[in-house]
């Protein structure tokens, strides 16, 4: 009986949708809208001690840009890692530096995950930032110095599909964990930018080098993990709450 879950096994709580970036792909319109109905500080704490009391087995903190909220992602890791409830974020990667990345490892931080979909050219091209790129590859190896485990977000693109083989290489280059890769969903921004997406070709190919790269680890010859998520939830969500939007 003790082996049975007692909680949810996990909970994602979007934290803000304020962002620095302006994703092409992005399935909420992260950086657009208004932002004056966002839960303040004390309501977001509050929600967590909520979520602590049903004992969930790990929480991500998710957004838009999550880090636009550092204080506060210090705090809900902190309340979590005190309830001994494992604690993960999702970032561009663009506001991690030395000091920060030390308080995440102090707090209790388990897992960060940073978006990369391609190597600089196609990475900043997606994001319409010529820094992301950079500001990505900077944060995996913060992450890396002090002990963080890392994960890769990977989303296919008709402009980066062809460039999975380098993420990976880039993941395997610098001891990330996982490279987590999801179909592009065409809601929110990228419902204005279907000419981004991924043709069935596109998609078969992908799948191709995916189920290599999966054999591969599965094997031991590489110690990336790799896991292809999938999007029904985030389409059936934000398509009938934001999809006219």
């Amino acid at each position: 009986m003790s082996n049975i879950a007692k909680g949810p096994i996990s909970i994602s709580f979007d934290i803000t949708n304020r962002c620095n970036l302006s994703c092409l792909h992005c399935y909420n319109n992260s950086g657009d809208g208004d932002f004056s109905t966002e839960l303040s500080d004390i309501e977001v704490l509050d929600v967590i001690n909520q979520i602590i009391e049903v004992k969930p087995f790990s929480v991500c903190i998710c957004g838009g840009e999550t880090l636009v909220r550092k204080d506060l992602v210090l705090k809900i890791v902190g309340k979590l890692n005190a309830a001994n409830i494992k604690s993960s974020m999702v970032t561009n990667g663009m506001y991690l530096n030395d000091d920060f990345t030390k308080l995440l490892k102090e707090r209790g931080i388990n897992n960060v995950q940073i978006s990369l979909d391609g190597k600089r050219v196609a990475h900043n091209r997606l994001r319409n930032n010529e820094k992301a790129y950079e500001g990505a590859i900077r944060g995996l190896k913060l992450l890396k110095k002090y002990g963080i485990l890392s994960g890769i977000a990977f989303s296919p693109t008709k402009w980066n599909i062809s460039d999975f083989v380098n993420v990976y290489s880039i993941a395997e280059d610098m001891n990330v964990n996982e490279v987590r890769l999801q179909d592009l969903m065409p809601v929110g921004r990228a419902e204005k930018n279907t000419y981004i997406l991924p043709t069935e070709k596109d998609y078969r190919d992908l799948k191709r080098i995916y189920n290599q790269k999966k054999l591969e680890f599965l094997n031991g010859e590489t110690s990336v993990a790799l896991e292809w998520g999938d999007p029904i939830d985030h389409l059936i969500v934000f398509k009938n709450h934001f999809g006219s939007k």
